[in-house]
């Protein structure tokens, strides 16, 4: 069951994968079975980016279909065509209620009197399922079984049931074999303080007509009396005791310079803070929440960034990076 990082990556592996195993083994019924319509599309139009290079590749067309079941001469094509054949068909033309759904099962005037289920089972095809987590329902796992499978192959990055795991694709691999183009690398850094230390991370220098303005998370007493910590706005001259309700921790730190050409706070007690620095009052687990956020919040800057330029991005992946200490 490969296991891959980027959904959008992974779908650009299928047709390779239908590719080599029809070039090695001969097969040549696949059936892509996805959760929705709106990755239906997607995989189809998947498909049809990939036509060329997976002829030019593997020396021989493949022929692609969205099921329909009000056109079943291309079910009909599926199944006498002896080239390789790919159906992609979404988990509501078998699994759902409702009469259109079950005409997959029914015995059909305009199909001579068969039953569209039967016509696939006859052929063995391999079923590629695409974000198999979403299809576990009862219904749907039964009637995986009608399909009459060669095998099957689940495609995910948040697998819910392990079963036979015969690939893993990791961001690393990904970029070498050209899947993405790129893999964006953000790391967060741990300062050490004298004495006791305050909790401080600086996410960054907002930067406008004023002046710039640092968004620091930091430790604050609610009136409680629990601290909790909090992303604060934080101007020149803001005393950070006050800001925390009292907290002795901060007595000193009072923010006398904030660079954005650095992108660093400078406090009056001397203690310099970059962006994408935290002190080292932090637990790992706190460590991957900042990290994580920090990557969601650069993915969404970059497609800010790219949009702007009239390119639309559709993922861009990242990998976090441990954190180092200074």
């Amino acid at each position: 069951m490969p296991k891959g990082s980027f959904p959008a990556c992974q779908r650009k592996m299928r047709p390779c994968v239908v590719g080599m195993v029809g070039k090695r083994y001969g097969w040549s019924k696949f059936i892509v079975m996805v959760p929705s319509i709106a990755i239906r599309e997607g995989v189809h139009k998947s498909l049809q980016i990939t036509a060329e290079h997976f002829a030019e590749t593997y020396q021989k067309k493949a022929r692609f279909f969205v099921y329909n079941s009000k056109r079943l001469h291309e079910l009909e094509s599926f199944s006498s065509d002896a080239g390789i054949n790919i159906m992609v068909i979404n988990t509501q033309a078998f699994a759902a209620k409702g009469k259109d759904q079950r005409r997959i099962y029914m015995e059909l005037d305009d199909f001579q009197s068969r039953r569209p289920i039967d016509v696939i089972s006859r052929n063995r095809p391999i079923l590629i399922l695409d974000e198999p987590q979403k299809m576990e329902g009862k219904a749907t796992t039964k009637s995986l079984e009608e399909f009459n499978p060669l095998m099957i192959l689940r495609y995910s990055a948040t697998h819910k049931t392990q079963h036979n795991k015969v690939h893993r694709l990791d961001a690393l691999d990904a970029f070498n074999q050209k899947l993405v183009k790129k893999i964006a690398v953000r790391g967060i850094q741990t300062r050490g303080l004298a004495g006791t230390a305050p909790y401080l991370y600086l996410e960054g220098i907002e930067v406008s007509k004023k002046a710039p303005v640092a968004r620091v998370e930091m430790e604050v007493k609610l009136a409680t009396g629990e601290i909790k910590r909090q992303l604060k706005r934080l101007e020149f001259g803001r005393d950070l005791l006050t800001v925390s309700n009292g907290l002795q921790a901060y007595s000193g730190f009072t923010i006398s310079q904030i660079d954005a050409n650095k992108d660093a706070v400078e406090f009056s007690n001397g203690f310099e803070l970059r962006a994408g620095e935290a002190t080292q009052d932090i637990s790992e687990e706190h460590m991957r929440r900042i990290q994580i956020r920090e990557t969601i919040r650069a993915h969404f800057e970059r497609e800010q960034q790219l949009y702007s330029q009239g390119i639309k991005v559709s993922d861009v992946p990242s990998k976090l990076k441990p954190a180092s200490k200074t």
